[in-house]
């Protein structure tokens, strides 16, 4: 297939204007400027953003969704929110738009449009609900399981990358530290006058790996982008 698929890639993700990060040495290709890299050090150092959680998050994701972003227009011409979807719709699974949207949290508007696009392009399908007829079932058309299973390789591949960064403890943590956080923030609402939460029961049962952030699944069920194995 050589029509390209990479209208939306600027706007679902804001990589256009990405200047790079700095991961692992010789990691991935990464483009940055270790000056600027310690400007940055040393401006957070005193500057108390850099002490909450939240932004440290979203910096870290925006900095990866963009890398994810290039390798997916540069492989296939996809966009990262077009490549989401179709890991998430799984290659012998049907899968609703509600139920997509829930798992990852998408914005419902831009995940009609990206499953339009897909649509067009010939890479998902969808036929009535037999249960309810205000939704569709989508699933990956044959060219649409093919570009999955090329893409897949190249995603968990940089995964592993990403992941040899962390020591063997850390990479146990991280999924469950990222769940529990997840878990904070639906059950904790805070005021002017502080927060107010349903305290979180521990849990020794396996963490759920987060949607949020990931590009690929490691089996066909396909919980969670890329896998607790092989997640962006």
């Amino acid at each position: 297939m050589t029509q390209r698929h990479d209208a939306t890639a600027a706007s679902d993700t804001g990589a256009a204007s990405d200047p790079g990060h700095r991961g692992c040495p010789g990691d991935l290709g990464e483009v940055g400027d270790a000056g600027q890299a310690g400007d940055a050090r040393q401006a957070g150092d005193a500057n108390p953003i850099e002490t909450f959680l939240t932004y440290r998050l979203t910096r870290t994701s925006w900095r990866l969704s963009a890398q994810a972003s290039r390798m997916l227009r540069d492989a296939a011409g996809l966009s990262l929110t077009q490549w989401r979807v179709i890991t998430l719709i799984g290659p012998d699974a049907e899968r609703t738009l509600s139920g997509i949207a829930r798992q990852a949290g998408f914005d419902k508007g831009q995940l009609s449009r990206c499953a339009k696009g897909l649509t067009a392009a010939g890479l998902i399908a969808a036929r009535p609900h037999p249960e309810d007829q205000r939704q569709s079932l989508l699933h990956l058309t044959a060219e649409g399981r093919a570009l999955f299973d090329r893409l897949l390789p190249i995603m968990q591949r940089r995964q592993a990358r990403l992941m040899d960064c962390l020591s063997p403890d850390q990479r146990a943590l991280i999924f469950p530290l990222l769940d529990r956080l997840s878990e904070a923030a639906d059950r904790t609402e805070f005021t002017p006058d502080g927060p107010t939460a349903t305290p979180i029961a521990e849990s020794d049962g396996p963490a759920t790996a987060p949607v949020a952030g990931s590009d690929g699944p490691t089996t066909a069920a396909i919980a969670a982008p890329e896998g607790p194995a092989a997640t962006r």
